[in-house]
């Protein structure tokens, strides 16, 4: 049975205001970081990854209702054809895992470490994406 999603007219402002969102996570996630708020700081990195995927799928008029929709549409559009390295899909669904942690797991801990790998993770993707969407 085929997976159908829905499709939307491409809108430049809508995917440039995506990127930038995502940028803007990236930067409150690191100054969460310094504040040791670690689980704020993973959540921030997780929609990063959520905001550059968004701003990418809809590029081929793609939208996705579900965040565990948006994982599987940007493997099958993007990560099976060989458009985006397969190590971003591994990076996005750890970000998405450790943000649910973080969210509902009240005795899990997160160490300095490991949110700023998730953080520059996550920089890593949008900035990938960026360059994916303009060119740069």
């Amino acid at each position: 049975m085929a997976i159908i999603y829905p499709k939307v007219t491409p809108n430049p402002k809508e995917i440039k205001q995506h990127i930038e969102l995502a940028k803007q996570r990236i930067y409150s996630a690191q100054i969460l970081i310094k504040e040791k708020q670690y689980r704020d700081a993973i959540s921030r990195a997780y929609y990063a990854f959520f905001d550059a995927t968004s701003a990418l799928l809809l590029t081929k008029g793609l939208l996705a209702k579900t965040h565990s929709g948006l994982l599987t549409l940007f493997g099958l559009a993007f990560v099976k054809t060989g458009k985006i390295d397969p190590k971003f899909a591994r990076f996005f669904r750890k970000a998405k895992e450790a943000r649910e942690e973080a969210d509902y797991e009240v005795l899990k801990k997160f160490s300095k470490k490991e949110t700023e790998n998730i953080v520059k993770q996550a920089k890593e993707f949008v900035d990938s994406i960026e360059k994916v969407i303009y060119g740069k």
